[in-house]
């Protein structure tokens, strides 16, 4: 922590980094949460990844010359706009905001002055989130692990939406930006690499509004996120075999997407190494017991998978 009590908050710029593709309504009101911030000390980046709508007329619909508009000449994914974003970025702190959530008013403001008086230690700082379906609140998700993570981002990801993060431009170019070529969980991959080498810390509060949507579902994209999964586990298998719970949890993980895509052998077989790893972890046993008889079971018991 800093100990010279400068105040830094009215000097550190935020470069917002949105990435959209054909969603002009909804991108319309992401801007808007970032105009009404109650930190004004930011450029705003919408990076369009080719969108074949309505998106230009809305970034023509804003008169405000922190804005910038970049238009791809062809669709390069979520990951590869965000990069692009980093990559224009002017300012010493990144804040990411997908194009169909919101932030809070305050959200900036308490993030950038949290961050402020972080040590070098620390690349960024996450906050609370709302959790929205068809306009209603349907769960909240509040911090609960800070300083080094790496441990426990390894069992979930804790952190949540990139459109929580306040970052330091400096550590994300260290890091190489996001994975390209990970089809799902490019958020978790991230700051994974982050984790190995920083600390995060938290505004124990909700400031931002995330809304899901049918075809954010896993189910929607299942072998997107086995691959992701798989790729996550051989990059950190040094790292996850040190604990024999982190070990068979992520080996029932990845047992669940094989059974929810079909593959009963494959699952059995992963399931059956992480009872021997850790014959004490009854509760994955049980979650993957009620998958492998009936997926219907498993998604009622679904909020139960996780370390706590």
């Amino acid at each position: 922590m800093r100990t010279d009590g400068r105040q830094e908050s009215e000097t550190r710029y935020v470069s917002v980094v949105i990435p959209t593709y054909n969603r002009a309504g909804m991108l319309k009101r992401a801007i808007e949460s970032v105009l009404r911030q109650s930190y004004k000390n930011f450029e705003i980046i919408v990076i369009d990844d080719n969108s074949r709508d309505k998106t230009k007329e809305t970034m023509k619909s804003f008169n405000d010359d922190r804005i910038r508009y970049i238009k791809n000449k062809e669709n390069l994914g979520g990951s590869a706009a965000r990069n692009i974003g980093i990559k224009n970025a002017k300012h010493y702190y990144i804040a990411f905001l997908d194009d169909d959530d919101e932030w809070l008013p305050k959200k900036l403001e308490k993030q950038v002055k949290l961050l402020n008086f972080l040590s070098k230690d620390f690349c960024g700082v996450y906050c609370g989130t709302a959790r929205y379906k068809d306009g209603k609140q349907i769960k909240i998700q509040n911090p609960i692990h800070e300083g080094d993570i790496f441990e426990e981002l390894l069992y979930e990801n804790y952190i949540g939406s990139t459109s929580s993060v306040l970052v330091r431009k400096s550590a994300l170019m260290e890091v190489g930006g996001f994975n390209e070529e990970l089809p799902a969980s490019q958020d978790l991959e991230l700051y994974l690499r982050l984790a190995k080498r920083y600390k995060f810390k938290a505004v124990k509060e909700v400031l931002l509004k995330y809304h899901l949507h049918e075809s954010d579902q896993i189910k929607n994209n299942l072998s997107g996120y086995l691959q992701a999964k798989k790729y996550v586990y051989e990059k950190y298998k040094d790292d996850i075999t040190k604990d024999k719970r982190l070990w068979s949890v992520n080996l029932y993980q990845i047992a669940i997407v094989e059974l929810l895509m079909g593959r009963k052998k494959r699952a059995k077989k992963l399931v059956n190494r992480a009872w021997r790893i850790d014959p004490m972890n009854l509760k994955h046993l049980f979650v993957s017991t009620l998958l492998y008889i009936s997926p219907r079971l498993y998604l009622m018991f679904r909020n139960w998978f996780s370390k706590e």
